[in-house]
């Protein structure tokens, strides 16, 4: 966008420059490495990242085998079904996205989709006899766990400046990967403890379930920006 060279024009430059000395003069800058592994807010948000992943692997992963449980037969009508919730999941995510840059409310923007898919993920288990409030459900649990991924990267680069954004990445992706590797991996040894999906499912739902208090629990004032 080209800034008029008009007074107003100057005028409106010099305003956005401030906004963005003190937006950044607000978040920290950690002088060292050292220093930065050391914030135990960036492995709060690290934690956080780990307990949605959990959940959308979870949904990625085994989302044709709970369509399957819910009763739908045939390769095709279960790859059918499936597209369905992602979809779903595709127009929460850019409607979250929107009010969560409009409102500047990160936390509870965050918090939502975590709840629903906390939500949906009991409800599939409680509907299992019904096929369509199963489906429904399973809907429900796809958009809260895939869409809070992208909802999740506001919080930690609003008190994350120069290079400790970069460095902060670090430790808060490693947290993911984790994430999705114990995701499938306890999903795969419920369902062969106990012979069901179900006890995945609210293993799940206790992780998003986790992922929304610690959210709740990070100060407004540090990430609300």
């Amino acid at each position: 966008m080209t800034v008029s060279a008009t007074p107003s024009g100057l005028l409106r430059k010099r305003r956005l420059e401030l906004n963005i000395e003190v937006e950044d003069q607000a978040k920290v800058a950690h002088g060292s490495m050292r220093l930065l592994f050391k914030d135990v807010r960036v492995w709060m948000m690290g934690l956080v990242y780990f307990c949605l992943v959990m959940g959308q692997y979870g949904i990625t992963l085994w989302l044709p085998s709970l369509v399957k449980n819910a009763g739908i037969t045939g390769n095709l009508k279960i790859g059918l079904v499936t597209a369905v919730p992602y979809v779903a999941a595709a127009i929460a995510m850019v409607f979250f996205g929107f009010r969560s840059d409009a409102t500047r409310k990160r936390r509870r923007y965050l918090i939502v989709p975590l709840l629903l898919g906390a939500t949906g993920f009991v409800a599939s288990v409680q509907f299992k006899n019904n096929t369509v409030l199963a489906i429904a459900a399973l809907t429900v649990a796809s958009i809260g766990a895939v869409a809070a991924a992208p909802l999740f990267w506001p919080l930690p680069t609003a008190f994350l400046a120069g290079a400790s954004a970069g460095g902060g990445i670090g430790p808060i992706t490693s947290l993911q990967n984790l994430g999705g590797f114990f995701s499938p991996y306890m999903m795969g040894w419920l369902k062969d403890a106990t012979q069901s999906s179900h006890a995945g499912m609210y293993a799940l739902t206790g992780w998003l379930l986790l992922g929304a208090l610690i959210t709740w629990r990070t100060p407004a004032e540090l990430v609300d920006k």
